[in-house]
């Protein structure tokens, strides 16, 4: 087997440690989302489609 390095495979581990201003912030329920969109599930495509496009900002919420 082809070691990582050989293959141009950079492997590093991350560590994640929670923030807690934004944990406090949440709990508290005044965590502000940046929403962009809301979709029906059967219109998925349109909301796939537009994650794709540049500038995008915000999450899209597909609505049951």
């Amino acid at each position: 087997m082809i070691a990582e390095s050989e293959r141009g495979i950079d492997v590093r581990n991350r560590s994640v440690q929670p923030h807690g201003a934004v944990l406090a912030r949440a709990a508290d329920g005044v965590l502000e989302l940046r929403v962009a969109g809301a979709v029906p599930l059967t219109e998925a495509a349109t909301a796939f489609a537009r994650v794709a496009e540049p500038g995008q900002r915000g999450r899209w919420l597909l609505l049951p």
